[in-house]
């Protein structure tokens, strides 16, 4: 990275480890603003298989605040999961959720799946996008993928205070 420089917001931007004590440019993923002036985050992880069927954290839960699921997306590396369905669950109102299905006959070798896709079977009434309980993590989890090597998640979220 170059020497891309914050000149007017150099304090703001020091503050939240944007640059460092030269003032140049650290590299960090662009937030981004929903209305109402909240900001949304974006996280990338690569899985194993082992890590998916033992239940992995894609984002991890903080008492203070309820996570928004905006966006998500799926990709799987080296096979096809086998013959299980993939979820990302979360916690709402105390009940344990599948927040969006991935079905294993809509997944091949290298592919590809999204939130809003078609494919992707989601909560009644737009719940997949509502705010989970404070503390809840979201997670990836699956009864048993068998031939995938990786799978990698990117998720867009909000943070909701609690």
């Amino acid at each position: 990275m170059g020497k891309t420089r914050f000149r007017e917001s150099e304090l703001y931007a020091r503050d939240f480890g944007l640059i460092d004590s030269s003032g140049n440019l650290l590299p960090f993923n662009l937030q981004h603003v929903l209305p109402g002036g909240r900001l949304t985050f974006n996280v990338r992880k690569k899985f194993t298989r082992s890590e998916v069927n033992a239940g992995a954290v894609v984002i991890p839960g903080d008492d203070s605040y309820k996570i928004r699921l905006v966006d998500l997306a799926l990709a799987t590396e080296g096979g096809a999961p086998g013959t299980e369905n993939i979820t990302i669950e979360s916690t709402q109102s105390a009940s344990g959720v599948a927040l969006a299905t991935f079905a294993h006959g809509d997944l091949g070798d290298n592919d590809y799946a999204t939130l809003l896709d078609g494919t992707t079977t989601l909560l009644n009434a737009g719940a997949s996008l509502e705010e989970n309980d404070a503390g809840a993590d979201v997670t990836i989890e699956s009864a048993g993928v068998t031939t995938v090597d990786h799978i990698h998640v990117v998720a867009t979220y909000a943070l909701e205070p609690a």
